[in-house]
């Protein structure tokens, strides 16, 4: 069952008609039942009537800000004797022929033109053997995705079916598995829940970090007014290089919250950690800034990219504001998240009063949890820039800049005087080297896909003059003034003193 029921107040009995009836053959049967997370509370005194029998029949747990997954219950809780009176009916009639599609899985971002495989799962709730039905993989307004014959399933026996899906238009919608048998007696337990899914454009690589087994408040906390939030997912996790396109978050919320202005900043370091404080805006690139939706419930919450990002494959920032708002929301508005083996990865700040600033964050203390994410790489369609940085005499020079006109790529050379960009989108480029002193020298060049191209640089040092000059004093113009100080500011300051 998963529905509504209603409650009324005083003494009732509350009746559930199953819309999946199951085939309770003789022996212990076992109950679940889950209140999902709401956004009220109500009496202490709404009661249910029970009894105690032994010890160790039943488990129970609640709270007003976890949200608890059927499929992962939590550790530590007491069993005890108590449980519900309990009318459970039967019908003498047993439920010969009924598959049930149970659940579907499989990637939710998948690419144009990637066959993408997605699990189904069919149980037989009836008492007989079946083997003549289909199963189907469906998309939604009903288009047929894919099919496979079934076979023998047992009585009360569940099997996985795979079907691939190959995209052909990128964009949101939903898929499904169903089902298909001549005589099922329970129509209504053919179809599994919507699988909501977001095709991306060809060439696109996701890379999901972290198993989501947890909760969280991060990367944005709506419990309160204002947020910053910062972590690092290391280039051993994600293991690529490319475009980074889109980020996509996990959220679980009891809040529908619409439009909520978000901003991120990603950036690349060689820390694995942010034991020694957060890594400041200003040392970022800002990817997005504009609104989210974040609707209620279990959501994937994908986030295109305004300006993409070049990514290196080193130690991944991505820092997340939440800006002020005037309204804070519930605490159950949660984030999957985990808690990994890096023990001081993440920083998280949040105030009702104190507007955070990005450029200058304030004192937090470190932890290992972390979101979930899932990135989008574009790997298709990229070629490599390497070259050397020279000074005078052919001397390589070290702390020169190279950037790649347009885009956010920037190097900074050491003492070997060499640069690598290892992912440019092919066609042509701007190259630009500079180092204070020194004149700016800009070259083009032409990514190839799946190709470097080098490109060397000869930086010159700006011309140096003298400037000499007498300071007289205006009453007497023929003396000179000693101990008269003058300067000269511009692309460098320079000051000297009279004699």
């Amino acid at each position: 069952f998963d529905g509504n029921i209603t409650y009324p107040s005083g003494a009732n009995t509350i009746t559930i008609p199953l819309q999946t009836p199951y085939m309770h053959t003789p022996g212990n049967l076992v109950m679940m039942v889950q209140r999902p997370m709401d956004t009220d509370w109500y009496s202490f005194l709404d009661n249910f009537q029970a009894q105690t029998v032994g010890t160790s029949r039943a488990r129970k747990i609640q709270s007003d800000s976890t949200v608890y997954d059927p499929a992962n219950p939590p550790a530590g809780t007491t069993p005890s004797g108590q449980f519900p009176k309990t009318t459970i009916f039967y019908t003498g009639q047993a439920i010969v022929n009924d598959l049930g599609c149970l659940t579907i899985s499989g990637n939710t971002t998948p690419s144009v033109g990637d066959a993408t495989p997605y699990t189904i799962t069919v149980k037989n709730n009836g008492t007989a053997v079946q083997s003549n039905y289909t199963v189907k993989l469906m998309k939604e307004g009903g288009v047929l995705l894919g099919s496979v014959p079934g076979v023998t399933i047992n009585s009360l026996q569940t099997l996985d079916f795979t079907i691939n899906w190959t995209p052909s238009e990128t964009g949101a919608t939903y898929i499904y598995g169903e089902v298909e048998m001549t005589g099922d007696e329970i129509a209504t337990n053919n179809q599994t829940p919507h699988l909501n899914v977001n095709v991306q454009s060809a060439g696109t690589v996701a890379i999901t970090v972290g198993t989501g087994n947890s909760s969280g408040r991060m990367p944005m906390d709506f419990f309160y007014y204002n947020s910053l939030f910062e972590t690092i997912y290391l280039s051993s996790e994600l293991n690529i290089g490319g475009l980074l396109t889109d980020i996509q978050f996990y959220n679980n919320f009891s809040s529908n919250l619409p439009n909520k202005p978000t901003n991120i900043w990603v950036g690349e370091t060689t820390q694995t950690d942010l034991s020694a404080g957060w890594i400041p805006s200003t040392q970022l690139t800002q990817v997005f800034s504009g609104n989210v939706n974040y609707p209620s419930g279990q959501n994937d919450i994908l986030i295109h990219l305004t300006t993409p990002y070049a990514y290196g494959g080193g130690n991944l920032v991505v820092m997340v504001e939440r800006p002020m708002d005037t309204s804070w929301y519930s605490s159950a508005d949660v984030f999957r998240t985990q808690t990994g083996t890096v023990s001081n990865r993440t920083r998280n700040a949040y105030s009702d009063s104190v507007d955070y600033d990005p450029a200058n964050p304030p004192t937090a203390t470190p932890t290992a949890m972390f979101p979930m994410a899932t990135f989008m790489f574009i790997t298709d369609g990229l070629g490599a820039i390497n070259g050397t940085v020279y000074g005078p005499g052919n001397v390589p020079l070290a702390g020169a800049t190279v950037t790649v006109v347009g885009t956010p790529l920037s190097y900074t050379t050491g003492a070997d005087g060499t640069f690598l960009f290892p992912y440019v989108a092919e066609g042509e480029h701007q190259v630009t080297a500079t180092k204070h002193g020194y004149n700016e020298v800009t070259n083009t060049v032409t990514v190839v896909e799946d190709q470097t191209v080098t490109t060397n640089f000869t930086l010159t040092p700006l011309p140096q003059v003298t400037v000499s000059g007498r300071i007289v004093g205006s009453d007497q113009p023929t003396v000179g003034l000693a101990n008269a100080t003058i300067t000269l500011t511009g692309y460098e300051n320079y000051e000297a003193t009279t004699d």
